[in-house]
């Protein structure tokens, strides 16, 4: 009774969270024998429990880019380890989602191998996207920081004003970047004209 109440127990405690609990169990040969999902699931991968299994279980959703780090992982509990790794999934949609799993073996003293898996998968995509813009912002300081500092440092600076840029407009992933420069005409106005420009490969001069 207690196991089950457990059970119940912790399929509540994921359905309120972003992330959810699972458990796998392999035959000596490998083969999957039974597996068991709770919590947020089709939430975070669009599928549901039982389209997920026909689609070949977790190895088919994980993002292509991220299978040799998810082997590494898997080779870790084949040796009796536990896991906790930030990978991607792709979700049913095709849209890739960042997750942390928590992987626990479950293993076989008597054939000394892992007869399976139980742990827990949270999504964590927002977090991810915090941790780029702040990277992006840092980057964005340190390249206006060293244009900054060159400007002055000295009066040759349109010699260095294509690094700059080049700076600059990476840090933001910017396909072009550009200097102006305000002049005062004879009556008055300001005239302001690009002096120079940066342009990312792959894309044209303006």
């Amino acid at each position: 009774k207690s196991g089950i109440g457990a059970s119940i127990l912790s399929c509540l405690i994921a359905s309120v969270m972003s992330d959810y609990a699972f458990s796998i169990r392999y035959a000596p040969d490998g083969a999957v024998t039974d597996q068991w999902i709770s919590g947020a699931f089709e939430t975070i991968t669009g599928y549901t429990s039982e389209e997920y299994i026909a689609k070949g279980g977790w190895t088919a959703i994980v993002h292509p880019e991220d299978s040799e780090k998810d082997a590494r992982d898997m080779a870790q509990l084949r040796a009796n380890q536990k896991v906790i790794t930030e990978i991607r999934l792709v979700r049913k949609s095709g849209e890739a989602r960042w997750v942390r799993s928590y992987g626990h073996p479950f293993w076989d003293e008597k054939s000394n191998q892992l007869a399976g898996i139980y742990g827990a998968v949270q999504d964590i995509t927002d977090q991810k996207q915090i941790e780029t813009n702040l990277r992006q912002r840092e980057a964005v300081l340190g390249a206006v920081a060293v244009s900054a500092e060159r400007l002055f440092r000295t009066h040759e600076w349109r010699t260095e004003i294509s690094d700059m840029l080049e700076r600059l407009g990476k840090s933001i992933n910017a396909s072009h970047a550009y200097f102006f420069e305000n002049r005062k005409l004879e009556d008055g106005r300001i005239f302001t004209s690009m002096q120079f420009e940066w342009t990312a490969t792959g894309f044209s001069s303006d």
